[in-house]
């Protein structure tokens, strides 16, 4: 029985297991790719409007101070906005970094050959891996 359990764990961590596995991952990735373009076109869009408020501003005759205060308050919201939403962008582009870089998928691919090996050469994995068979197969 043990090493019908044994089987079973090898053959359910395969290279085609892993290679499912990467292919979400690649998905992912091009999932966090298209929000990244997104979350970027949010902060151009929110420069362009502070850019926009400081021209306004600019432009206004001093004289008219309660449309320049106006202006003024307009540009300083919209340079506020701006702030945040770099900020935003930045976490949540450190935060998409954590994504599988080419070098752990190669890890990744490097345990799926060397799984059944690294298995059967720890033998307290393989007989720990049978009693808990052992214990779920009598509930």
């Amino acid at each position: 029985m043990d090493e019908a359990v044994n089987q079973l764990i090898i053959e359910s961590v395969s290279p085609l297991a892993l290679e499912v596995a990467l292919s979400v991952q690649k998905e992912l990735r091009t999932r966090f790719e298209e929000a990244d373009r997104l979350r970027r076109t949010h902060v151009e869009r929110a420069r362009f409007e502070a850019e926009q408020a400081q021209r306004r501003y600019m432009r206004v005759d001093p004289e008219n101070r309660l449309v320049a205060d106006s202006l003024e308050g307009e540009w300083n919201r919209k340079l506020r906005a701006l702030q945040d939403a770099q900020k935003t962008y930045e976490e949540q582009r450190q935060s998409d970094r954590r994504l599988l870089d080419s070098g752990e998928e190669a890890r990744i691919y490097a345990l799926a050959s060397d799984f059944p090996e690294l298995w059967k050469s720890q033998p307290h994995l393989t007989a720990n891996a049978s009693g808990c068979f052992a214990c779920s197969s009598k509930m």
